[in-house]
């Protein structure tokens, strides 16, 4: 100060720290870079690991989706021949017919990799609303046809369906032709179509159809949404 160097001085001192504060800036920036990297490669691994949790689904789903509709079509037949009063068929090709109808074709939509990343916070990192949007859409249709598995289930168990079998002796009454079944089992075509067509019998058997055909159409709701989100996925990676 006595050889009048303060100005010298102040300017060395606010050029060091100019240069601290762009040391620092410098390190902020190339921490947010490697941070960004680090949630990038996290988000790609979750987007292509979402996709083959998805497409995993939709290769066992569409089996079962064929399954049902088979179901449908046979049950057309089974119904279009019972009721017709000139075109009567054997009661072998009812039975076939209605094998189709009484059959299950279970379907569980399992998603853990989209559900851990749900739980853990990871599916923001997604930051996409038609995904988002997508999901709900899936999850919303597979509770509906769980609940409907869970319907039909009963109705074989405890309901309708259950006394339609206790009534006749069991599914292999109704399905088969079965030389092995006891004799008093074994129904002429014409006590077999009579069974088939009244009234509980056949409400029994309309309702089982009717199950068969909600279900399928949840089935198709799921894999619709399937597909649309491994699309929305898709072109999330070419955004970047």
């Amino acid at each position: 100060m006595e050889k009048n160097k303060t100005g010298k001085y102040l300017k060395y001192a606010i050029g060091e720290i100019i240069l601290v504060v762009i040391g620092i800036l410098i390190a902020l920036s190339l921490n947010n870079w490697n941070e960004n990297q680090k949630l990038n490669k996290t988000r790609n691994q979750l987007i292509q690991d979402l996709k083959v949790e998805l497409i995993s689904a939709q290769e066992r789903i569409e089996p079962v989706i064929k399954q049902t509709d088979a179901q449908v079509e046979k049950s057309k037949l089974y119904f279009t021949h019972l009721e017709s009063k000139e075109n009567f068929v054997p009661s072998d090709s009812l039975r076939s017919w209605l094998t189709y109808i009484l059959s299950g074709a279970p379907y569980d939509l399992e998603l853990p990799t989209y559900e851990e990343a749900k739980s853990s916070g990871r599916i923001s990192l997604l930051n996409n609303k038609e995904i988002l949007l997508g999901y709900s859409n899936l999850l919303v249709a597979a509770q509906g046809h769980q609940l409907h598995r869970k319907i039909g289930a009963e109705m074989w168990y405890l309901g309708s369906t259950w006394e339609m079998r206790s009534e006749i002796g069991g599914k292999r009454v109704l399905t088969k032709t079965d030389p092995n079944l006891p004799e008093k089992l074994i129904l002429s075509d014409h006590d077999y179509r009579e069974f088939l067509t009244n009234p509980s019998s056949y409400a029994a058997i309309e309702n089982a159809n009717n199950m068969t055909r909600t279900t399928g159409q949840y089935l198709n709701r799921m894999n619709n949404a399937l597909k649309e989100i491994v699309i929305l996925l898709e072109k999330e990676v070419k955004k970047k």
